[in-house]
């Protein structure tokens, strides 16, 4: 079974418009988001907001499978992380290495929270980060609300909601 894209995000403190993406509600003060489900709409905000330089939260779910997480500084990833890596290797496996799969928490943890802190977002809990961690890598169907905690942990949204 070929999974096909279900959304996409992408956050970033700043207020430059995304034609074509819908505005995410309950985010942090100083924070824009929006999300996706168009295909062809994918690379034109990151790209914009990639030459601004700040940092960006970008998650793509496909199929409420899998979702694949980069936290971008400086216009280039920083870090990538993997909900449900099962499934992601089961359909995306080629880009494993890339993603960093398989994840450990650990490791991941600390990267997350200095690249929050770095973003001016408030210092994620790290015990709170890890459990969310966690529940990403025990195979939950649908894997959406695991991102939107996850959105939640790192201090982007203030809930971890419906995420748009």
């Amino acid at each position: 079974m070929i999974m096909g894209l279900t959304a996409t995000w992408a956050f970033a403190p700043t207020g430059v418009p995304a034609r074509g993406w819908d505005a995410c509600d309950n985010l942090r003060a100083g924070w824009s988001g929006y999300v996706t489900t168009d295909p062809t709409r994918l690379e034109t905000t990151p790209r914009r907001w990639k030459r601004l330089g700040v940092p960006i939260l970008m998650a793509t779910v496909m199929d409420s499978g899998f979702v694949m997480v980069t936290g971008f500084g400086g216009g280039e990833p920083e870090w990538h992380w993997v909900l449900n890596e099962r499934f992601f290797l089961g359909e995306m496996g080629e880009m494993a290495e890339e993603y960093g799969v398989p994840g450990r928490i650990a490791t991941a943890v600390p990267v997350m929270i200095g690249w929050a802190t770095e973003a001016g977002l408030p210092e994620p809990s790290a015990d709170h980060l890890a459990e969310v961690l966690a529940r990403g890598q025990q195979d939950t169907l649908p894997i959406d609300g695991v991102a939107y905690e996850l959105f939640e942990a790192l201090g982007i949204t203030t809930f971890a909601g419906n995420g748009n």
